[in-house]
């Protein structure tokens, strides 16, 4: 599952899930413009097997990076940062919550470097949506549940920021009989709203949500529909 990302100058990093012969750990590169790949070196810690990685950068070409890493007894999602004078953090959890399986993690960075992460996560019943924000020099803030709707499983979110760190997540959600499309958005300094139903088509709505948004924190999503 290789990622990459870059920065307006062309630096970029990579990032991918590779076997020890042990077990899966995360590992990545950084291309710098001028001097080609850096050398490349795992960021996950844990003994568990981590997947599904995913990166974002800055306009400075900082980065985050995002997966699933097993415990032992269920998948967690864990991030760890990059700074282009320091090099790799040590990987932290931002999910505490311990009550179930933690699957599909996606990341979304601001020009100044603060992330949003969310990802898909069971409470034992049915699969919810989680996030939660790093804002430089704070660290990360505390896991918040971005969906509330009980109907049905959620799953598969997308995330997406515009350069002051407002964020828009969708992802697609069963309401017991179809799955729809739910949206909910992020403002800073006031934090998540309410969910919303963004699609009403009778038909079913199918996996591969996507979200973008530009400078000006305008949104375009796209999903698949079958009729």
């Amino acid at each position: 599952h290789p990622q990459v990302a870059i920065d307006p100058l062309g630096h970029a990093i990579a990032v991918w899930t590779q076997s020890s012969g042990r077990g899966d750990n995360i590992w990545a590169n950084r291309y710098v413009v001028g001097r080609g790949w850096e050398t490349a070196m795992p960021i996950a810690t844990g003994t568990g097997n981590a997947s599904t990685p995913r990166v974002a950068v800055d306009s400075s070409g900082n980065g985050i990076a995002v997966w699933s890493q097993l415990d032992g007894t269920q998948n967690n999602i864990w991030a760890n940062r990059y700074r282009v004078d320091q090099g790799w953090k040590t990987a932290t959890s931002i999910e505490p919550d311990n009550k179930g399986l933690s699957l599909f993690p996606q990341v979304s960075i601001d020009s100044l470097g603060n992330g949003i992460a969310v990802w898909e996560q069971s409470e034992g019943e049915r699969n919810n949506i989680w996030a939660n924000r790093y804002v430089v020099d704070r660290g990360g803030e505390k896991a918040t549940l971005i969906e509330t709707d009980q109907a049905g499983n959620a799953s598969t979110p997308q995330i997406a920021t515009d350069s002051f760190g407002n964020g828009i997540a969708v992802w697609y959600q069963s309401d017991g009989e179809r799955n729809n499309i739910w949206g909910n958005r992020y403002v800073v300094d006031r934090g998540w709203e309410t969910a919303t139903l963004i699609e009403t088509d009778p038909g079913d709505a199918y996996f591969r949500t996507q979200v973008a948004v530009d400078a000006s924190w305008n949104a375009n999503a796209a999903w698949t529909l079958s009729d």
